[in-house]
């Protein structure tokens, strides 16, 4: 399948900007993957998913909402070719593109449910604590002097991952389940 959002006004009018097969992210945030100028855009305003041979769209509790069709959507909702996108003062229409022999899975709720549940055995993501800034050249000093270090003789001397993050909790939250 071969999904396409086309700008529709602006400057870029006509652009095409092609979706990729995972999760796509509109919003002011450096993170989201397309980041309109605009106060209208919420930080994480919308998301795109390409999932079983279709094409989702979520609101991500923007402040002025995310219009599909001239009507706001509240839940997930799957895309049409030629549906048109409204997001801040910024319009696209989708341009999909399915194959003769690609199948469309049936999605199913449970599908992700062990991504969207919590981790008994990791805390969450705290969104309430600050970053911290320091000189980082103490910790290049460091790092060569762990270099110099013997390494541990076998795979149960090395020392484990962190178990501060909790992806799921944080998908969870970010998408709003």
């Amino acid at each position: 399948m071969q999904a396409n959002l086309m700008v529709l006004v602006g400057k870029q009018k006509g652009r095409e900007i092609p979706l990729p097969e995972t999760l796509f992210i509109i919003g002011r945030d450096p993170l989201c993957h397309l980041r309109p100028h605009s106060s209208l855009v919420s930080r994480r305003h919308c998301a795109i998913a390409r999932w079983g041979g279709r094409v989702l769209i979520r609101d991500l509790k923007s402040a002025n909402g995310t219009f599909l069709n001239n009507k706001r959507i509240g839940q997930q909702i799957e895309i049409q070719h030629g549906d048109i996108l409204d997001v801040g003062d910024i319009s696209f229409a989708f341009q999909i593109e399915r194959s003769q022999t690609e199948a469309v899975l049936e999605l199913r709720e449970d599908a992700v449910q062990w991504l969207m549940d919590d981790s008994g055995d990791s805390e969450v993501l705290d969104p309430g604590v600050s970053t911290m800034m320091f000189d980082v050249s103490e910790l290049a000093a460091a790092a060569e002097k762990a270099d110099e270090a013997p390494k541990p003789a076998n795979e149960k001397d090395k020392p484990k991952g962190s178990k501060s993050l909790s992806a799921g909790k944080y998908m969870k939250d970010y998408l709003g389940s």
